[in-house]
């Protein structure tokens, strides 16, 4: 039978089976442990939200980042491009120039050399002192452009980088003369004087010899040009020191002085720029030739590490100056020939 348990017992009983299932602590422990896992839980997640915040606010940072120095390196190509373009243009022009300057300057040579040989073809009769005359003109117009054809080849040599340099030990001395015995009809002709200044212990430098004949000659026939009849051109050479590491044997500079019509200070670095209009103006008192000297001077000298530089006064003359490394055995290449 069925034991009738009373309201009280009743609720005694489901209390204590409450209990026994709650454990001890009862239900108070049990939202107690609740509530620590819950908190638990939460700052795992808040946590690890944070985190991932972060670490989204670190990537977009890196992407602005990458996006600043992405338009900052577009601007400084666009800059770059910009510049090249401009400069490209302003090679365009100085080219355009130059080649006008060219074919003046050989229309002018010819027109004078068939004008001269159309005369002495038909007139046979004429003044033997003013045939002669017209043959020097053919003659000095005909060297002109033999010397503008060569520097045309030179030119194009150097754009192209096919310069050929034959290296050898030599004696600058000997070469200023040889150079200088070459132009001495020039010199007659305007009854210049030529005074050398080259000391006989002058060291050899190490060069190519027709190269540094050129350079001489180039600016020696720059100071007969534009001299006065009757006045000075003086060549004088020095050793100097050498004041650099593995570079014991130092240097020979060389300068080539005229009493000719100068030069403005503001057209010294431009007279030695490829396609410049100012360097085939500015060294003359009528304009005649495209400029192409100087710069192949440069080319050669800076080639060997040298500087070429001028000083001038307008109506008071010109210096030229030009360094070539000195030679020894520490310079000497394979190959290289025995000092003259």
């Amino acid at each position: 039978m069925y034991k009738t348990l009373s309201y009280e017992e009743l609720d005694h009983r489901l209390k204590e089976m409450e209990a026994d299932a709650l454990g001890e602590g009862g239900v108070d422990a049990v939202l107690r442990e609740f509530e620590a896992k819950w908190r638990a839980l939460l700052e795992e997640q808040t946590a690890r939200v944070k985190q991932e915040i972060l670490e989204r606010r670190r990537a977009e940072d890196k992407v602005r980042k990458l996006k600043r120095e992405m338009e900052r390196r577009v601007e400084e190509r666009m800059a770059e491009l910009e510049k090249a373009i401009e400069e490209q243009k302003k090679l365009d022009r100085m080219k355009d120039s130059f080649l006008t300057s060219v074919s003046h300057e050989f229309r002018a040579p010819l027109t004078s050399i068939r004008s001269f040989s159309e005369i002495l073809l038909q007139y046979d009769n004429e003044d033997p002192e003013m045939r002669k005359e017209f043959l020097h003109i053919i003659n000095a117009e005909s060297e002109r452009l033999s010397r503008l054809v060569n520097d045309l080849l030179d030119l194009s040599q150097i754009e192209a980088g096919r310069m050929v340099y034959r290296d050898v030990v030599m004696s600058l001395e000997e070469v200023v003369r040889e150079t200088a015995r070459i132009q001495f009809p020039s010199l007659r002709q305007k009854s210049l004087r030529l005074l050398l200044d080259l000391p006989a212990d002058l060291p050899p430098v190490l060069a190519d010899r027709d190269r540094t004949k050129q350079v001489v000659a180039n600016l020696l026939h720059n100071a007969i040009s534009f001299s006065s009849r009757g006045g000075e051109i003086g060549i004088t050479a020095e050793a100097l020191p050498g004041d650099e590491p593995g570079r014991p044997a130092g240097w020979v500079l060389v300068r080539v002085a005229d009493q000719g019509v100068g030069i403005e200070e503001k057209d010294f670095s431009v007279i030695f720029e490829k396609f410049s209009p100012a360097s085939a103006d500015t060294l003359r008192e009528k304009p005649r030739g495209p400029g192409l000297g100087l710069p192949i001077c440069r080319e050669i000298i800076t080639h060997y590490g040298g500087d070429i530089w001028v000083e001038s006064k307008k109506n008071e003359g010109t210096t030229f100056f030009f360094t070539l490394p000195a030679a020894d055995p520490s310079r000497l290449e394979k190959g290289a020939e025995p000092p003259d």
